[in-house]
Order: structure tokens, then C-alpha cells, then sequence
């Protein structure tokens, strides 16, 4: 009996007297986990440093609801609205026009803004005053669309983004009832830039790394064979080699750093018509300084190699359509053209045909794809290009209310936006959202045959010629305009409003009487008629301590105003929380600082709902983190131990059946253990028939199965045969 227990013993004790080498797995599952756990938890550190610091590493300072701590511009403007901005692009916006929207029509029934809207300010980060606008017109004469006193009032201003901005970047002041308009300019989508050196029309643009390519054209006295390009960043032209022919309604497009010129109208020195440039394809490498002819390489067009557009896909060149036919020009073939150019072969082969002929259509390459837009009677249609089944696809319908063909000039806004403009309409097309949106016309009266070409976010417009009247002689134009797209790859966002109180003030006193009297001084340039009044009257008016503003009973005070009240109606803007309100001013207690100017919450926090498009962060967006953080932890330590005892340690036992039959046999009252099976202290080589028989016997009679007796003897060195032989027998 005493040896039988002694045997118990030590084949407890093997069991529970694992190797170094088996223990070593073990550890290295024990240290993913630690290092997996520590990167979670450092991610979710620096997620919320900002809340812990009140600030952001993207830039300005923010509370933990998203609210500004930025000092206050001027005590004597009672509230303020942050504005975020993220820069989407990565690169630098030098003079662009951001838009946003706020509700002055709320604000003036609220007695805190001015009727006139003159008392609104935007000022960036740095303390400065921004000129801005309010509303838009479509056109030059429309009357003023979304302008003061709108749910939709739209401000515009135009200042530089820093690449990769991606944080607060303005602030919107206002309730300043003593002082008066800003004395400034306006903030214009048109702005006129540096001339071309000549006047000229029916010339040709592209763009290429950044510049504008201009070639042909002509005015009244000559047909040009000048080539000059554009540079946004300087405002400057450069001329570069003449071409070696003087051509109009030619095209041009670049190919792996090559401009290639090809088709146009020929003309002599004096302006006369010579014919059509049907044979040659006129190129010139960049930083080159004299144009190659391509002979042999015959566009084989047609007779009239004119009215067509060239685009680049993967270093092929597409021309498309061609003239249309009119009475003075007869139909010599069909513009319905698609061929396809290889500059490196110099080969030519057909495409797919236009679904409808066109002359000059708008088409350009966008995320790798061709873009064409078709007019096809009562329908106008977008269609993408499929290269590798050559064919068209129709992508969607839109609505130009014009025909296609008075579309003078178009171009490529980044890289997802096709900016299509005409004397009668400039629209965008979003490529991502399938979906247009019209822009404001030229303030100038550019009538046809202009170039243009876009530049990221601005498109500029060359050249053309201009009707002071209808059947007057043409005009000949050297001008430039750029437009620039407001809001282009910028995500901006309004934030809630804050008003001035003590409690502001007071965790700014390290720089506010510094930053306000500064700001003051220095603004009196931009805003002359600004007059502050005395800061703390102000206060105590809109705090109602101020005793010289007596209100009649049944009325209220709200800034500076008295107001009738109606018993049982809610009052937006006296600091009272009322009715259906959530929040009044400065009566916040469901959402501090994040009370707007509808007296309702932004979001409100720690409710357990993310508002992230509200702007909300903090600790009910951080929830969902940590439960799959746990949840990653919990399945990275299973499927390691599993692996361990299963792959590494060989237990084929290791399975769902066999551990559900130890565990039933646990509930019946079974002698058995989840405990591991591990190796007698006798090794395989040479052990006895007996010692391998007790063995198995003293196991079995533990509880555990064939298969976890069979693992635990091969690992000590009995061959496979043996093994199934005893416990055949066994």
C-alpha cells in the first residue's frame, strides 16, 4: 500500500516538475501579451493627452469638450464660436478661401448680434483680424444669396493653411452692440493675375508638375507660335521655344515629361489660312530647347485636324471627337473619334468610339480613369472610360441647363474634382460623391475661346476674346483669371459658442491683459471704427448687475435688450435654463461650454453616447477601445495556450471532446483531475514490460484518456508500436 502511494507521488511530482524548455513558450506567450497590452494602453495614452493637458498636438489649445481655451481677442465682444479646420491634402494652401455657415438670423433674435451683422469678427489663432464676407452671388448682378440675418449665413474668408492643419484655426467674435462695420475690402472667388505677354484666342493649356502650358492662339493682327508657361507659386510667365508652325485649335498634352502638340489650323506670317497640320506631332522634353518633329507619325484624323481633346492615360494619348458639321463646314467625317497615340511605338489604334459625336468634349483623367461628359439631346451624362475592355460606361446623369459644347475650359481641382466653365455657367463635379455643385461666374465678360487649366484647388482662365455688346467686333485678351474652390480638401467645422464671464478670464490671467491690449493696438489699422466700451459694464449687463438698464415687469433682460416675456415661453439667450431648453448662456450644467446659440447641447458628455461629427471626444468615444483591447488580450492568451499544450507539448487530447468527458466526468463525482498528464520518472529506452504496464494502468486509473497517455509516452521516448501495443493490452 505504501509503495503504491509512493508511486502516486512520483508520478505527481513528474507531472509537476516541467522542463526549462517546456516552460520557455510559455513565456514568450506571457511577453506578446505584456508588449501588446503596453502599445493598446500607449495608443489610448495618446489619444487622451489632450484631455489630460488641455491641449492637442495638431495645434491650438482645446478643452475636453472640444471648446477653446484660447485667450479672448477682445473683452468687448461677448461671445465667440471656434472654428476647426483639417487640411486633407498634405500640402500647403497658400490664399485659400475657407467657407462656413452660421445661424445670424438666431443670433440677432437672441439680441446677441446686430441686426447688420456688423459687429461679427474672424480672427485667427494669432490674435488678428481676417476680412471677410458675408453670402454669395452666382453671378456678377444676382442679388446677395445667404447674406446677414440667415439660418445659413455663409462667411468667406481667404488667409494660408499650413499642411496637415488639424485643429482649431479661427474664432468667429460677436455681441459687441457699441461698435460699427469693418472697414475692409471684400473676399472675392475671382482674383486677376499677371497677364499674359500678348492678347490672343483659340489658344490651347495644360497643366503639368504645378504650371500652365500655353501654345497657339491668335488676334487680330497675327496667329501665334509662342509658347509660355505659368507659374502660380511666382505669378509669372516664362517664354519658351517657339513652336515650329503658327496653329489654332490644336491640342496639347504631356507623356512621361514630353509635350506633345498635335492637329490645329495653319497659318502664315500675314494671318492667312494655310491648311491643316495633319502630319506632324510637334514634341519638346522638359528643359529641352528646340521642338522635335515626329515624321511618319500622321494623326490620320482627317482633313480637319481641329475641335478635338487629348488626355493622358498611362502614357498613352486619347484623341477625341472633332468638328462638328455646320453649314459652312460639311460633315467629312465623324466626331465621334476615339484614337489612341503610343508615343514610344508611334503607332496609332482605334478606342471605343464616343457614344455621341462632339466637338472638343470635356474629358480628363481623374484617379487613373477618362471622364467624359456627353450631351445626348434631353440628357446629359458623365461616362468613365474602361481601358482594359475598351469601352465606355455610363457613370451618371447630371443637369447643365446649356449645351456641353459652350463649355470653354475645364481642369482637374486635386484629384478627385472636374471644374467645367463657360460664359453662362462654372460648375464642380465631385467624382466621390457622383454629385455637382455651381460656382460663382467670372466678374468679367470673357465670351469664348479662352484656355484654362487648374492648379490643386484654383483654375485660371487665359486669354479669349470679349463682346462689350452684342455684334460688336471681338476683343483680344491677355488676361488671367484664378478661381479658387472654397473649402478645397479642408474638413471645417463650427464649433459651440462660448460667452465671456470672469471664469474665462480668470485661468487666462498669465497673458490677457498682454495679449488684449496688444491686439487692440494693433488692430486699429484693420479695424478703425472698432470702439470698446467699458469691458465690465458689459458683463454686468449680461449678467443683469448692471442697474442703469431697467426692464418693465413681464420683460427680461438679454444682452442689452429688454424683452417681452410670455409666462410659460422660453426665453433663448437670458442664461436661464427654460422649458424645452437644454441649456441657456452661461446655464449649462447638462453640457458645459458646449451650449449653442438654439439653446440646445452640442453633444452632451458622458451620457455613453460618441457624437464624434458633433466634435465630441473623451470618455464616451474611448469605451468601445478598451473592450476590444480586453477582448484581443483574452483571444491572444487562449489561442497561445491552446498552441502550447496542443502543437508544442504534442497533447493530441487537447481537444473539445476530450476535455468535455473529463469535465462531465468531474459533475458524476469522477476521481479524475484536470490536472496535466505528464512522463513517469522511467524513461522509454530500456523501461520493462511490467514498469510499462503499471504505468498505464496507474494513469487509466486517474482518469486520463488513450490519447493523453499516448502523447505523454511518445515525448518520453516510446516508438509508436510499443505504445498502442500495452495499451491495447493494457
Amino acid at each position: 500500500m505504501a509503495n503504491k502511494r509512493r508511486r502516486r507521488r512520483e508520478i505527481k511530482r513528474n507531472i509537476y516538475s516541467p522542463t526549462r524548455e517546456h516552460l520557455r513558450p510559455l513565456g514568450y506567450i506571457g511577453v506578446i501579451a505584456v508588449v501588446i497590452s503596453l502599445a493598446f494602453l500607449g495608443i489610448q495614452l495618446n489619444n487622451n493627452i489632450s484631455l489630460l493637458v488641455g491641449s492637442s498636438f495638431g495645434g491650438a489649445a482645446v478643452n475636453e469638450q472640444g471648446v477653446s481655451d484660447l485667450p479672448w481677442w477682445n473683452n468687448a465682444w461677448l461671445y465667440r464660436a471656434p472654428v476647426t479646420v483639417k487640411e486633407t491634402a498634405a500640402i500647403a494652401h497658400s490664399q485659400y478661401i475657407i467657407e462656413f455657415e452660421i445661424d445670424t438670423s438666431g443670433l440677432i433674435s437672441n439680441g446677441k448680434l446686430k441686426s447688420d451683422c456688423s459687429d461679427l469678427r474672424v480672427v485667427n489663432t494669432k490674435g488678428e483680424v481676417l476680412m471677410h464676407d458675408l453670402g454669395i452671388k452666382i453671378k456678377q448682378y444676382d442679388p446677395l444669396l445667404r447674406g446677414c440675418n440667415k439660418q445659413n449665413t455663409l462667411v468667406r474668408i481667404r488667409t494660408d493653411i499650413p499642411a496637415n492643419q488639424d485643429n482649431e484655426f479661427l474664432q468667429v467674435y460677436y455681441g459687441n452692440p457699441s461698435t460699427t462695420a469693418l472697414t475692409q475690402g471684400d473676399v472675392p472667388y475671382w482674383r486677376e493675375k499677371a497677364n499674359l505677354p500678348y492678347t490672343t484666342a483659340a489658344e490651347r493649356a495644360t497643366q503639368y508638375n504645378g504650371q500652365i502650358h500655353i501654345v497657339g492662339g491668335q488676334n487680330a493682327q497675327e496667329t501665334h507660335n509662342k509658347y509660355y508657361v505659368y507659374s502660380p507659386d511666382t505669378n509669372t510667365w516664362t517664354a519658351k521655344p517657339t513652336l515650329p508652325a503658327r496653329l489654332v485649335r490644336n491640342d496639347l498634352t504631356f507623356a512621361s515629361d514630353v509635350l506633345f502638340v498635335m492637329g490645329g489650323q495653319t497659318y502664315d506670317d500675314q494671318r492667312q489660312p494655310t491648311g491643316y497640320n495633319v502630319d506632324d506631332i510637334f514634341n519638346l522634353p522638359l528643359g529641352d530647347t528646340a521642338w522635335n518633329k515626329l515624321d511618319g507619325a500622321k494623326l490620320g484624323i482627317g482633313d480637319q485636324a481641329t475641335y478635338f481633346t487629348t488626355v493622358t492615360l498611362n502614357n498613352k494619348i486619347h484623341v477625341l471627337g472633332g468638328p462638328a458639321s455646320t453649314p459652312k463646314r460639311p460633315p467629312i467625317f465623324t466626331p465621334k473619334r476615339h484614337q489612341i497615340y503610343d508615343p514610344i511605338a508611334k503607332t496609332w489604334i482605334n478606342g471605343a468610339p464616343l457614344v455621341v459625336g462632339t466637338q472638343r468634349p470635356v474629358a480628363a483623367v481623374i484617379e487613373n480613369k477618362i471622364y467624359l461628359l456627353q450631351d445626348e439631346g434631353s440628357t446629359q451624362r458623365v461616362y468613365t472610360y474602361d481601358e482594359a475592355a475598351d469601352k465606355w460606361v455610363a457613370k451618371s446623369d447630371f443637369v447643365f441647363d446649356k449645351p456641353l459644347n459652350q463649355i470653354m475650359a475645364w481642369g482637374v481641382f486635386g484629384k478627385d474634382k472636374l471644374g467645367v466653365f463657360s460664359i453662362y455657367k462654372n460648375s464642380v463635379y465631385d467624382t466621390k460623391t457622383n454629385s455637382w455643385k455651381e460656382l460663382a461666374l467670372a466678374p468679367v465678360n470673357i465670351y469664348t475661346n479662352y484656355a484654362g487649366a487648374a492648379v490643386d484647388g484654383k483654375m485660371y482662365l487665359v486669354g479669349g476674346t470679349s463682346q462689350v455688346d452684342i455684334g460688336t467686333q471681338y476683343i483680344y485678351l491677355n488676361t488671367n483669371w484664378e478661381y479658387t474652390l472654397p473649402n478645397w480638401e479642408l474638413d471645417v467645422k463650427v464649433l459651440a459658442e462660448q460667452k465671456f464671464s470672469e471664469q474665462i478670464v480668470g485661468s487666462q490671467d498669465t497673458n490677457q491683459t498682454t495679449n488684449q491690449t496688444t491686439n487692440q493696438t494693433s488692430n486699429e489699422t484693420t479695424q478703425p471704427s472698432d470702439t470698446s466700451t467699458d469691458t465690465g459694464n458689459i458683463i454686468n449687463q449680461t449678467l443683469g448687475g448692471d442697474k442703469s438698464i431697467k426692464c418693465k415687469e413681464n420683460e427680461i433682460l438679454v444682452g442689452s435688450k429688454c424683452i417681452q416675456k410670455t409666462p410659460g415661453e422660453s426665453i433663448c439667450g437670458n442664461d436661464k435654463v427654460e422649458t424645452s431648453e437644454q441649456c441657456d448662456g452661461i446655464s449649462a450644467v447638462a453640457c458645459p461650454g458646449l451650449c449653442t446659440t438654439s439653446c440646445g447641447c452640442q453633444y452632451i458628455p458622458d451620457d455613453g453616447v460618441c457624437d464624434k461629427d458633433a466634435g465630441e471626444v473623451g470618455a464616451d468615444c474611448d469605451k468601445g477601445t478598451l473592450v476590444w483591447i480586453g477582448a484581443l488580450l483574452i483571444l491572444l492568451v487562449a489561442g497561445g495556450v491552446f498552441w502550447y499544450f496542443r502543437y508544442y507539448l504534442g497533447l493530441e487530447g487537447f481537444d473539445y471532446e476530450s476535455i468535455r468527458a473529463k469535465f462531465m466526468k468531474l459533475i458524476r463525482g469522477g476521481k479524475s483531475s484536470a490536472r496535466s498528464l505528464a512522463s513517469s520518472s522511467s524513461s522509454g529506452k530500456g523501461a520493462s514490460e511490467s514498469e510499462i504496464k503499471s504505468y498505464i494502468a496507474s494513469t487509466k486509473s486517474m482518469g486520463y484518456s488513450s490519447s493523453q497517455i499516448r502523447s505523454a509516452l511518445k515525448r518520453k521516448g516510446w516508438s509508436g508500436a510499443i505504445i498502442d501495443r500495452y495499451l491495447g493490452t493494457a
